[in-house]
């Protein structure tokens, strides 16, 4: 009962300050302080729910919210904060998809393609973008295993792991 109470007053607080993560005139600190504020308590508060659907709602909630900050802070120094945002996001609505079909993680898969594509070109080609690319392919991996598809999830496996190997080097 607390972790869902905690998620709807993350929600309903989200509600009245996402229009500041979404105004391009904002100030870029004040749109991360925002977002550090809001999106975080309820990606925490999302993660202590039982209930699988409330979850999705609530990261999907983030998502959201995190594409229109893109679309707000583009050229600006918040932008890279704003696409890791997304990038987060976009993986828990993914892991949740994860849970109910392997084809539906699949498709969520290829849609955070973009966002790292998006993460790469405002970060280049460090560490985080490696990481995250290599737990892309990992989840991946999984779905592609549990849909009975080996040698697909053996080359995702291997791209996993050449993400980790260039992350550490």
């Amino acid at each position: 009962q607390a972790a869902c109470d905690a998620r709807r007053a993350a929600s309903a607080t989200v509600g009245r300050f996402a229009p500041t993560l979404r105004d391009p005139a904002a100030d870029p600190l004040a749109r991360m302080a925002t977002a550090a504020s809001l999106l975080r308590p309820l990606t925490t508060a999302a993660r202590m729910l039982d209930d699988r659907r409330q979850r999705r709602m609530a990261f999907r909630q983030m998502w959201e919210e995190s594409l229109g900050w893109i679309r707000a802070a583009k050229g600006q120094s918040d932008h890279v904060a704003a696409i890791e945002s997304a990038v987060i996001a976009a993986f828990e609505v993914a892991v949740e998809d994860h849970g109910a079909s392997s084809r539906a993680c699949l498709e969520r898969c290829e849609e955070l393609k973009a966002h790292m594509g998006l993460l790469h070109r405002a970060r280049g080609d460090d560490w985080v973008v490696r990481s995250h690319r290599a737990a892309l392919a990992r989840l991946t991996a999984d779905a592609w295993t549990r849909m009975g598809v080996a040698e697909e999830a053996r080359r995702m496996l291997d791209e996993a792991r050449r993400h980790l190997d260039k992350a550490v080097a």
